[in-house]
């Protein structure tokens, strides 16, 4: 499926998977009780029941749905970036899993970094928690056979890009 997460093991998320199998992307059909009409309340009613907790059962389950789901894409660049868009349903605010006595101080998000990987073109992208705008690392212009180990620290100072636009 092209999915994984950190527990439990594989086959048994195959097995919960089917506890799903009616989420899609379509609209709930509207349903009649006697002479009463109930229908969907808005978009996305075909995903009502998708789990979002942020446990690895859930986000096996969130990542099942919203990948095959996803819309015929063009280039990889479109696909980089509908990658990240369902990444972000993947976030975890620190205080979300963690008691708020015991938040370390020095971290302010549980998903520190989230990144996609374009193979057919060999590049890296992420964004990072104090920095949002999406970095690449073009793979095919670094020479591994010379380059030594090295931490690139973009986000010294852990300030949030912010782009103020003007209005006349």
């Amino acid at each position: 499926m092209g999915i994984i997460t950190n527990s439990p093991t594989y086959d048994w998320h195959l097995t919960n998977l089917r506890n799903y199998i009616k989420l899609t992307p379509k609209p709930s059909e509207p349903l009649s009780i006697e002479n009463f009409q109930l229908g969907p309340l808005g978009a996305g009613s075909g995903m009502v029941g998708m789990p979002g907790d942020f446990t690895p059962p859930s986000r096996f389950i969130r990542a099942a749905a919203l990948t095959t789901s996803v819309r015929p894409l063009s280039n990889a660049t479109d696909a980089v970036f509908e990658s990240f868009r369902i990444l972000d349903s993947f976030n975890i605010p620190l205080g979300a899993v963690v008691p708020r006595e015991q938040i370390p101080k020095d971290i302010e998000s549980a998903t520190q970094i989230t990144s996609v990987s374009d193979l057919g073109n060999k590049r890296y992208y992420y964004h990072t928690m104090n920095n949002r705008q999406v970095r690449m690392l073009d793979l095919t212009k670094i020479d591994f056979e010379s380059v030594k180990q090295q931490v690139i620290d973009v986000d010294t100072g852990r300030e949030h890009m912010v782009r103020e636009i003007s209005v006349k």
